[in-house]
């Protein structure tokens, strides 16, 4: 019953014992993702690797942080609508380490205004609970809660 499962056995393997082509190709690949190089052909010449080595293994290599190590989670704030209370948070999720992907603040109603952040944070690096108890520490912090986060992002 071959073809049923298309699912590809997947491995962690340390770079030192990968071949040459597997590496650059994984390093055209961050060329292209940072903007580097602004095509294939740009990326591969600054790899120092052929296009068709490229389109073999190009479908195959992710950097590990892609596949594990990172998860997607949503935490709203409400705080007192004065200056520096938001820069006050990011500050704490910059000390955590966290990579904000958005940052909606409403309008402030009745002195109150309420962020909501959504954040790629390490699973190795951080204590959600500790990270809410400090920023509920800060002054003119209301609340600090954590909405959830996207699914499949772990």
């Amino acid at each position: 019953m071959s073809g049923i499962n298309n699912r590809k056995e997947a491995y962690i393997i340390y770079e030192d014992i990968l071949p040459e082509a597997i590496k650059r190709t994984a390093q055209a690949k961050q060329f292209l993702a940072r903007g580097e190089a602004k095509n294939i052909n740009e990326a591969v010449k600054m790899a120092d690797i052929s296009r068709s080595v490229y389109y073999k293994y190009k479908d195959g290599i992710f950097p590990f942080y892609q596949q594990e190590t990172y998860r997607v989670v949503v935490l709203n704030v409400r705080m007192d609508n004065t200056p520096g209370h938001l820069m006050a948070v990011l500050a704490i999720l910059a000390e955590y380490h966290c990579n904000i992907h958005t940052l909606n603040q409403d309008m402030p109603l009745s002195g109150i205004a309420a962020a909501t952040i959504t954040m790629e944070v390490s699973e190795a690096q951080l204590s959600l609970g500790s990270l809410l108890s400090k920023i509920q520490e800060l002054p003119g912090i209301i609340s600090a809660t954590y909405i959830g986060e996207l699914a499949n992002s772990k």
